[in-house]
């Protein structure tokens, strides 16, 4: 009986033998799933978006100008507060890569000469660094008008057709999907700033209808004065006026843009028959501004909105908007986090060396770390 029972709980050499080879893809089995776990712990968590032939990408502008105050002053720039970089950018990212998880790639506009962001990782398969001079002409350079760069955005090469818009002080802060800006159709959802609405014009200061309803310049002069974003939006506005009717019109919501590629381009070829003098039309006007100009289109914040609705049939939504102005007193950093506003704008139009304006950034930047805490895959 101990005999019976020894061979029962024991292989004999030659039973050793004939099992090794089935053992071995067993242990190569195991292996593979032990190599596939530690891989999938390891990868990007910025996951592409699992839509077949409409990858949606995203494109964010950035500039610090602390590094280029001697360009800025050379060229006789003054607003120096819209240059200045407080690391939105970081939170930018970390948001995108937490709360939209269907992005495919992301590229970053930023000024030539090597400029971006100091914890930027070198390489990241989702990732692309995109100079001015790779989007714009160089006889453009270099700029510091935002109008300008956003006016060759879409001409970045490999950009999807898909595309949403982002300025480097947009903040999402709760998990969307595509919906939130495409339709099914995948049209490009327009948004609606309720607090600025253009009445229907009644007389036209810029622009007026010439023959076969192309607008044309009413006094050249009038280009030359000072900036003002208003006056822009309203000169933009007389052109929509002859094109589509005189309306009652809103600027878009300061939140991130849902753009399609091929519609951009066609408002680039309608905006270049339009004469805006100078032997340069409105297209050429508006890119080779280096400074904010009255010879501009504000394509994103208001005039593209128009143009998709009318041409493409685009609908418009209204949408809760949260901008906190990091140059007051008051910073109402309790909203971030209160589920209410799904996308959030940090405004800056002073120079950020002022204390006021630091310490309110601080307790913006102690919001953010909370909702934010963890680093992204972008972050070195």
């Amino acid at each position: 009986m101990k005999q019976q029972k020894k061979t029962c709980l024991f292989f004999s050499e030659r039973e050793k033998r004939d099992a090794a080879p089935m053992l071995i893809p067993f242990f190569l089995f195991l292996l593979i799933l032990v190599l596939c776990f530690f891989l999938m712990s390891r990868r990007e968590r910025f996951t592409p978006l699992d839509a077949g032939d409409k990858p949606i990408d995203a494109v964010i502008t950035w500039v610090d100008g602390s590094r280029l105050r001697e360009q800025i002053r050379r060229f006789g720039a003054y607003d120096y507060g819209r240059f200045d970089s407080n690391d939105e950018i970081r939170f930018c990212l970390r948001a995108l890569e937490k709360n939209c998880p269907f992005l495919r790639r992301v590229f970053l506009v930023v000024h030539d000469d090597g400029h971006k962001p100091r914890f930027l990782r070198e390489k990241h398969y989702q990732l692309t660094v995109i100079p001015h001079s790779a989007i714009m002409p160089v006889k453009n350079l270099p700029t510091f008008n935002s109008m300008a760069i956003e006016n060759y955005l879409h001409r970045i090469k490999g950009l999807s057709e898909y595309f949403i818009y982002f300025n480097d002080d947009m903040i999402v802060t709760e998990r969307l999907d595509p919906s939130f800006f495409f339709t099914k159709a995948m049209l490009p959802i327009q948004t609606r700033d309720t607090v600025h609405r253009l009445p229907k014009t009644t007389s036209s200061l810029f622009w007026k209808k010439g023959a076969g309803g192309t607008p044309v310049v009413r006094n050249r002069d009038v280009f030359d004065h000072d900036f003002r974003l208003k006056d822009v939006i309203r000169q933009n506005n007389e052109i929509l006026d002859v094109w589509f009717g005189r309306a009652e019109r809103w600027r878009t919501a300061h939140i991130p843009y849902a753009c399609r590629r091929s519609f951009l381009v066609s408002l680039d070829e309608a905006l270049k028959g339009l004469d805006a003098g100078r032997g340069r039309s409105l297209y050429e006007e508006t890119g080779a501004a280096r400074f904010r100009s009255l010879r501009t289109i504000a394509r994103y914040s208001f005039f593209k909105k128009y143009w998709d609705m009318h041409v493409y049939g685009c609908p418009e939504e209204i949408r809760p908007i949260l901008a906190i102005d990091i140059t007051e007193n008051r910073c109402p950093v309790e909203l971030l986090s209160s589920g209410k506003y799904p996308t959030v704008v940090l405004h800056n139009r002073v120079p950020s060396e002022t204390e006021p304006v630091r310490a309110c950034f601080r307790r913006v930047h102690e919001a953010l770390v909370g909702l934010f805490p963890e680093p992204s895959t972008f972050e070195n």
